[in-house]
């Protein structure tokens, strides 16, 4: 009988909670992917920018 009355107390704490949680966790999901992102994009100008010194200025009609 203690269990069931322990297990409705927590349900009755994170239930109403639930849908605040839920959009939390799509957020976090959301700036992962953006990070993820601007990891690649940051690579990319690293990977560009050593180009550009080993092999001399580009310029806009080099692209």
């Amino acid at each position: 009988m203690e269990n069931t009355e322990i297990i409705i107390i927590i349900l009755a704490v994170v239930l109403p909670v639930y849908p605040a949680l839920w959009t939390i966790y799509q957020k976090i999901g959301q700036y992962d992917a953006v990070c993820v992102d601007f990891e690649r994009l940051k690579d990319e100008h690293r990977n560009n920018h050593y180009l550009e010194h080993q092999h001399g200025n580009r310029t806009h009609h080099d692209h």
